[in-house]
Order: C-alpha cells, then sequence, then structure tokens
C-alpha cells in the first residue's frame, strides 16, 4: 500500500471519523457496493462504490430504495447491528455462511441509520474496513416556533426542522410595518442523519418599535418545499419616551437665625475632595447563553448600555485542540465568529453555529465543551471582555 494513503487512514482512523464518499448518493433511490473492487489494494478487500478507490463507510439512499452489494473474489457475508432491511435470498445475511461472487439486494422501507459488518475484510491498528452505514432520508418536516430577544429594531426568527437524513435549506420570510414587501433571510444549509429534530434561529433586523410582525421559516429539499411550518408573530419593545424633569420648587422661606458666635480653629481648614461621577458601564446585566442539549450553535444576549452604543460586538466559539482530534495541539482554535457592529441600548441577542470541523467532532464525540468570549468596543474607550463557558450536546 503506498505510504502517503496509509497515512490518510492512520489519521482517519485516529480521529474516529467514518466519512462518506457517496455525495452523489444523497437523494438517489438506489445505490451499489462492491467488496474487493479497486478499493486501496485487492489484498485489502473493503467495500466501496464501483470504480471508487475509497472505501464507502456511509452510503445514502431515499426511503424505499435498494442498495445492490456484489462480491468479487473475497469470502464475505452482511451483519445487520441493529434494524436489518429486507435482503433477496442471493445475499448471505449472518448467521449465514461467508461466500464469494454472490449479488443481490437489500431494500429500505423505513428511514433511518442501518449499520452492518463484513467482519473477514480488511483491519489493522490503523484501518478498519469491517463496519459500514447506510443513511435512509425520509421527508423532512419544520416547524416555526416563537421569536425571542425582541429590542426595538432586532428578533430572533427561531424555528425546528428534521432532515430526515437529507439535506434541507431554509431561511424566514418576514413582514411588517417599516418592511418592504416580504423580506428573506439568507439561506442556511442543515444536513444531519440523526433522524430528529434541529433548532435553527436568524437575526432579523432594520425593524421598527413597538410594531407587530409576521414570519414563517421556509425549507426545502431536493427541490421540494417542506410542509408543516405556520406562521408566527412578534412584537418589538416600544420606544422609550424621554425622561420628563419634575417642575422646580420654590424654596422655602427662610427663618432669620442668630448670627452664630465664631469658635476659634488651630491651623487651616482642608478644602473637601472633589466628588467625580462614575462612568456608565458598557454593559449593564450580566451575559446569558443558551445552549440546546441538542444543537450545533450557542445562542445568547447581552445588555448594552448607553456607553456602548454604536460600538462593536464580537463574538468568538473556542475549543481546545485536544477536543477536536488535532494531536498535539492544546492551544484553543476557534470554530465559530460573529460580529456585530453599530450597537443600540438594550437586550443585543446572538446566535453563533460551529464550524464544519467541530460539528464533525461534536457528531462524533457527543459533547464539546466551548469557551464563548464575547469582546464590546465602544466607540470611545477601551474594550471590556466577558467569557463565558458552555457544552454542546449532540
Amino acid at each position: 500500500m503506498r505510504s502517503r494513503t496509509l497515512l490518510l487512514f492512520a489519521f482517519v482512523a485516529l480521529l474516529g471519523a467514518v466519512a462518506a464518499v457517496l455525495p452523489a448518493l444523497a437523494t438517489a433511490s438506489e445505490a451499489k457496493l462492491e467488496v474487493n473492487e479497486n478499493c486501496v489494494e485487492p489484498k485489502w478487500p473493503c467495500w466501496a462504490a464501483p470504480g471508487s478507490s475509497q472505501p464507502a463507510f456511509k452510503t445514502t439512499v431515499a426511503s424505499g430504495g435498494t442498495v445492490m452489494f456484489v462480491d468479487h473474489g473475497k469470502e464475505a457475508n452482511i451483519a445487520w447491528t441493529g434494524t436489518a432491511p429486507t435482503c433477496e435470498p442471493s445475499v448471505p445475511v449472518a448467521p449465514a455462511a461467508t461466500k464469494t461472487g454472490w449479488v443481490g439486494k437489500c431494500t429500505f422501507a423505513t428511514p433511518g441509520t442501518y449499520k452492518f459488518e463484513s467482519s473477514t475484510l480488511f483491519k489493522d491498528f490503523y484501518n478498519d474496513y469491517t463496519k459500514y452505514e447506510i443513511v435512509v432520508a425520509g421527508t423532512p418536516t419544520d416547524a416555526t416556533t416563537s421569536a425571542s430577544g425582541e429590542t426595538q429594531t432586532e428578533a430572533m426568527l427561531n424555528g425546528s426542522i428534521d432532515p430526515e437524513g437529507s439535506i434541507v435549506e431554509y431561511h424566514f420570510e418576514y413582514e411588517g410595518p417599516g418592511v418592504t414587501g416580504k423580506q428573506s433571510t439568507p439561506t442556511a444549509t442543515l444536513s444531519a442523519a440523526d433522524f430528529t429534530s434541529h433548532s435553527v434561529s436568524t437575526q432579523a433586523t432594520g425593524l421598527q418599535p413597538g410594531m407587530t410582525y409576521h414570519f414563517l421559516l421556509v425549507a426545502s429539499y431536493g427541490g421540494k418545499t417542506v410542509a408543516g411550518a405556520t406562521t408566527q408573530t412578534f412584537t418589538t419593545q416600544a420606544a422609550k419616551e424621554p425622561t420628563k424633569e419634575p417642575p422646580a420648587k420654590e424654596p422655602p422661606a427662610k427663618e432669620p437665625t442668630p448670627t452664630p458666635t465664631p469658635t476659634p480653629i488651630p491651623g487651616p481648614i482642608s478644602p473637601e475632595p472633589e466628588i467625580v461621577p462614575l462612568v456608565s458601564p458598557l454593559v449593564e446585566g450580566s451575559l446569558k447563553l443558551t445552549a440546546p442539549r441538542h444543537g450545533s450553535s450557542v445562542r445568547g444576549s447581552v445588555q448594552i448600555s448607553q456607553a456602548g452604543v454604536g460600538g462593536r460586538l464580537e463574538v468568538d466559539l473556542l475549543a481546545s485542540g485536544a477536543s477536536l482530534a488535532k494531536v498535539g495541539h492544546s492551544a484553543q482554535i476557534r470554530v465559530g465568529r460573529l460580529v456585530r457592529s453599530s450597537l443600540y441600548a438594550g437586550t443585543t441577542s446572538f446566535t453563533v453555529p460551529l464550524a464544519v470541523r467541530a460539528r464533525q467532532a461534536l457528531r462524533r464525540r457527543h459533547k464539546l465543551a466551548l469557551m464563548v468570549k464575547i469582546v464590546l468596543t465602544p466607540l470611545h474607550g477601551a474594550a471590556v471582555t466577558l467569557t463565558r463557558s458552555v457544552v454542546l450536546h449532540a
């Protein structure tokens, strides 16, 4: 085996990663896997797509789809761990004995993740070609949930999506006073094979104080729109009225007082110290962070005082190199970032999604410890830095 190829698979094994090498099958109704066919080396057999030089550790088909298995010159069988599909009699499913030179289909009627093993295929300290997954995509669902973090000009639009193994694109549409027609937030992508609902959020800006708005989560996959989302409403905070000064009161009439007899003072009197007013803080109250038990983003809010108006907010998600499987790296690595300028006084909410590398680590380890670093830089004066710890769960 080529040293470069060996090094690549050693790195994959150390990370515990199972790479999907068949992205083109994300919406296919059928797939084909062959054992010992152009897979690294003939003496190192594994399941792969026809003509591929990489193991097909994960394959995706649509609900009701099929996978054709073809054995080439290596005695093997298939052992399903957990839920099993319906396979043709020609497929040797354990406890059936291993054999060579066989062909057969398996049909996957129900969405979910199907796992199988072929224990006779290649395995050593660095490479494990015995375990595979077939993800059967179902019909995605979505829901629009209540907005949060409403200020005079902003609101966090929330919803949830269950991709059912598919790649789903989504955005929010909102309309109301001060908005010309329907406005759409930038399109984002959600891809998950855990067949559970995931929270999604996007910030809406440029709103009017004290006004009611309507919004809707719009999701699609493979050119089809996901049905199920309903419209929700929210109302921004009303504009603050200027503080009125109380009317001045006439001072009470002074009664004549007798002139006191001066008392001799030994020595000069020191002047009283000047009282210097305190400068208003940039941040009022405490930083609030929320991390959903199942999700790949960190949400939070911070109270901005008048001294921070017009300033700049930076939110960084930091993770240790060890938690990202960066061997030999213990320093913190940035895995998410959000920057917002021209801040307003009041509650400022934010949502910071994880980068791809961190999402992979979260799926692999099932939880990920993060340091949330927030830097608020005012128009005038020194910046303020806040840090908090949070743990995300897959």
